[in-house]
């Protein structure tokens, strides 16, 4: 899938760029009159130009650019993702860039099944459930780890969350996890009718992921710490 770059900015002195890789997600990062911005890309292009780190946004499918930081060939960085362990064996992280609002399901409006469930921990677990998850992503260390148990794998897509509603639409699967600012925003951005969706939430849904910078080893820790030490983030 071709990738497009929209603009160069803050000119490192080593003349340097590195490629800062986003996915069109609504509330998240978006591109709205050739500028990206978004609740994670604005505050990540910010710490880079506050840093003097040169960098160009690229529009990279998701496991793509997990495939691009994994292999380690060239200065890639990812706009707010988890950090998990696994991730922190072959990249790089920043400080915190953001928090997400607890995450819930996104579902049929008139899907009795998922709407019984009193706790996302059950739902998550059902068999009967047909969970669809984002392959390569991560829905934090909790999430993950209820998926993992399950008795049934989860149904696994490479679509992205657009695509994933569709899915939900068709009855192909009944429910995917998902933040609910972003849940709100695509729905209200799909050409689906509005009605047939609903975003459930749980008490027992853990607390909103934190989101970073991601990068590959090759690009220095010398420049990570220029990045630590120009984002703002401050916990709520």
């Amino acid at each position: 899938m071709a990738c497009c770059t929209w603009s160069i900015a803050a000119w490192a002195q080593d003349g340097a760029v590195v490629t800062l890789h986003y996915n069109p997600r609504i509330p998240y990062e978006y591109l709205e009159d050739g500028v990206v911005k978004g609740l994670v890309a604005t505050p990540v292009a910010r710490a880079f130009t506050r840093a003097a780190v040169a960098f160009q946004w690229q529009s990279t499918p998701v496991a793509r650019q997990f495939h691009l930081v994994q292999t380690n060939r060239g200065l890639d960085c990812l706009a707010g993702r988890f950090k998990n362990d696994v991730r922190a064996q072959w990249s790089r992280f920043s400080r915190p860039v953001y928090r997400d609002r607890p995450q819930g399901l996104l579902v049929r409006s008139n899907d009795g099944t998922l709407r019984s469930f009193t706790t996302m921990d059950a739902a998550l677990r059902a068999p009967a459930v047909r969970l669809l998850v984002k392959a390569g992503y991560s829905y934090g260390p909790v999430i993950d780890g209820i998926i993992q148990q399950r008795s049934l794998p989860p149904l696994t897509t490479y679509d992205e969350s657009r695509d994933m509603l569709r899915q939900i639409h068709k009855g192909m699967a009944d429910a995917f996890v998902i933040a609910a600012e972003e849940a709100n925003g695509l729905i209200a951005q799909s050409d689906l009718p509005t009605r047939d969706f609903a975003f459930l939430t749980f008490p027992d849904a853990p607390a909103g992921e934190l989101r970073y910078i991601m990068c590959s080893l090759n690009v220095p820790q010398t420049t990570v710490d220029k990045l630590n030490a120009a984002i703002t983030f401050k916990d709520r």
